[in-house]
């Protein structure tokens, strides 16, 4: 801005307030930057919840700020992704019975926010959501090692809930190497979400909850492989091991007998071919 010009210039008016230290938010950070192998934010937005809200804004303006702090969600290894389901659905504003909202998006990418309609009428009413890097597409957007994490905001106007759920996830190594690879033995994934392509952490098998989609990961059969303390691979192991040991046998059965039977066919024709000769000689054909 220049001495000859004014706020009127840039068509801008702007007001602001020193807040006293006592009335300031806390950090957001301290207990709203998630991480672990999986997690759920749960908002419930009441009618008391509202009405406390709108008296603690009467005393303090500016602690309406405090309430749409964003929560930070980001997976504990670099290489890893978060794999987000949100009760709610991406229709269009107009048509979304609740004026809350939840903006969901990527680190340092502010520009590229998802708007969710928070309200849902059934269990299937979810929206499913990778950060950036899983697919080949959002990996070419990767800028900072951030764009792997999510920041969510809640926009509280009115009584509704808010669920949101998280898990860490890794790329299954068998559906990640090329074609050309294929031949090698990919690296194991002995917990994983088939229908994601997404390996997970142990701790989430077979603990009680149902992380995976189709719930692969509570099924009875994998738990009861699980509380026996035997993974998945070395079942893999064992049973090519027996596939192995049973052609075996079955080969060794298999020549034992042919081998049997041409020795038999040998013994025939030595005896006969013997007989036929010493007749002839009788004969004095010989």
């Amino acid at each position: 801005m220049k001495i000859t010009e004014d706020h009127n210039t840039y068509f801008f008016d702007a007001n602001f307030e020193f807040v006293p230290n006592e009335n300031n938010c806390l950090n957001p950070w301290k207990n709203r930057r998630l991480k672990g192998s999986s997690g759920e934010i749960t908002i419930r937005n009441n009618e008391h919840t509202l009405k406390q809200n709108e008296e603690r804004h009467y005393h303090n303006q500016s602690s309406r700020y405090c309430l749409q702090q964003p929560w930070l969600i980001e997976p504990e290894e670099d290489s890893n992704f978060i794999y987000l389901k949100i009760k709610g659905s991406k229709r269009d504003s107009r048509l979304c019975a609740s004026k809350n909202r939840i903006l969901v998006y990527p680190a340092g990418r502010t520009e590229d926010v998802y708007v969710i309609c928070p309200h849902y009428e059934t269990v299937d009413d979810v929206v499913e959501m990778f950060s950036e890097g899983w697919s080949l597409y959002s990996y070419r957007k990767l800028q900072n090692k951030h764009s792997r994490s999510f920041i969510i905001e809640f926009s509280r106007r009115e009584v509704g809930n808010f669920v949101v759920t998280w898990m860490e996830v890794s790329k299954n190594p068998a559906l990640a190497l090329p074609t050309s690879l294929l031949m090698i033995a990919p690296p194991d994934c002995p917990h994983s979400c088939p229908e994601l392509g997404a390996c997970i952490s142990s701790e989430l098998w077979c603990d009680g909850l149902r992380h995976c989609p189709s719930g692969n990961d509570e099924q009875e059969s994998n738990c009861s492989i699980h509380g026996l303390g035997i993974s998945a691979a070395y079942l893999n192991q064992a049973a090519l091991s027996a596939v192995g040991l049973t052609v075996v046998v079955v080969i060794a059965v298999a020549s034992f007998y042919v081998i049997k039977h041409w020795r038999h066919e040998q013994k025939n024709v030595i005896v006969s071919v013997t007989e036929h000769t010493f007749l002839e000689f009788k004969s004095g054909l010989c």
